[in-house]
């Protein structure tokens, strides 16, 4: 079976991670249908309505998954490369690798320019994983799932460009966690290398991003969860355990960002040239001079410790809360420390827990630990 993912010119089989959007396939049976060759595969957005477009979809070709879309464009695209296999058929023409390429780009560049928008609507991710799409207003977040359990919401590290790919260091975490946690995981909203998008909310930029991890809970019907995070991730750790105290039942920050006195504008200055300026080339309706003003906010406005909260907010937070520190510039140690201590019902790992590399998977089954004792008794 071909694969076709793009409307690439010469029919390149292309996937996921080439940015482009996985659609419904149909898989053209060369037994149902004449002499056409090797089974091959043509390309349908996946919310495409089976029993309202079938009549539309030649004939040996059967829909492998997906419901509902917009007829006209969905109708179009079966209605040409409908066209093309009726014409081979007649002529009783032997279907060359041109030719399939022809066919297979017939149908991807149809749907493909009709799907844009839609971006991804569902895909295999890390390890098997489901990925999908949460829509709420102009904002659209990517994110992926995998196992089953109790509920962790992971977030990896990466600073603004942080991404379901960045789970893989220092650890992956969803292989690690996946036999005993429902794990999920999202791009985050306008990370560069990701496919989640949204507005840059300038007067509450780390509130924005606290709405799209509830946001994506109450998507999937989760009430209470527990939540593991790198690098940002504490920050947005700290946030959520302010927001939702009653629904995040334990937290897992490691080598978490904060602030360091003697860099004030370390982070300001790290995303004003490595994540901006890409972030400004793919969206032109966002300029430098917004995108300094966000960050402005972010990281200059105030700049203390966690930068979400503080540290009386961290004195009285009863969630428990597992600290892995790190030492260098976005990680320090000072603050880490400072947190753990200041938290009543916070542990800390050892330090160093990430060199040498062998002691990683003790940090590891200590993060296991800690999870499975505050796990509610009833999963």
């Amino acid at each position: 079976m071909l694969q076709a993912f793009s409307n690439d010119a010469e029919g390149k089989r292309l996937d996921a991670s080439d940015g482009l959007i996985p659609v419904l396939t149909v898989r053209h049976d060369a037994g149902q249908a004449g002499n056409l060759g090797q089974p091959s595969t043509v390309v349908f957005p996946l919310n495409f309505n089976r029993e309202r477009h079938e009549g539309n979809v030649p004939s040996g070709l059967a829909l492998s998954q997906g419901d509902g879309l917009d007829a006209v464009w969905a109708a179009s695209a079966a209605a040409q490369v409908n066209a093309m296999v009726r014409g081979l058929k007649e002529r009783g023409t032997p279907m060359t690798d041109a030719m399939r390429r022809k066919l297979l780009k017939t149908g991807a560049a149809a749907t493909m320019m009709a799907a844009a928008p839609r971006m991804f609507a569902e895909q295999a991710g890390q390890g098997g994983a489901a990925m999908s799409v949460y829509e709420k207003g102009p904002v659209r977040i990517r994110y992926e799932e995998a196992g089953s359990g109790f509920p962790l919401l992971l977030i990896a590290g990466g600073g603004l460009n942080s991404t379901i790919a960045g789970l893989s260091n220092p650890f992956n975490p969803i292989p690690e966690f996946k036999g005993e946690f429902r794990c999920i995981a999202s791009d985050l909203r306008n990370a560069n290398a990701g496919q989640s998008s949204g507005p840059l909310e300038i007067d509450r930029p780390w509130d924005a991003y606290t709405d799209d991890h509830l946001g994506l809970m109450d998507h999937l019907r989760i009430d209470k969860f527990m939540v593991m995070g790198f690098c940002i991730g504490g920050p947005f750790i700290w946030n959520l355990l302010k927001r939702a105290p009653n629904r995040v039942v334990a937290a897992v920050l490691a080598q978490p960002s904060g602030f360091r006195p003697e860099m004030p504008t370390l982070f300001y200055d790290n995303n004003m040239t490595g994540w901006g300026p890409e972030l400004v080339k793919r969206r032109p309706e966002i300029t430098m001079a917004m995108v300094e003003k966000f960050l402005a906010r972010m990281y200059r406005t105030n700049p203390d410790f966690v930068f979400t909260v503080t540290r009386d907010f961290v004195r009285t937070c009863q969630t428990p809360v597992l600290i892995l520190p790190d030492d260098v510039p976005a990680h320090p140690y000072a603050v880490a420390m400072e947190a753990a201590m200041l938290a009543p019902k916070a542990e800390v790992s050892m330090y160093p827990w990430k060199e040498p590399k062998e002691r990683i998977p003790l940090a590891v089954r200590q993060i296991r630990s800690f999870l499975r004792s505050h796990r509610p008794a009833s999963t």
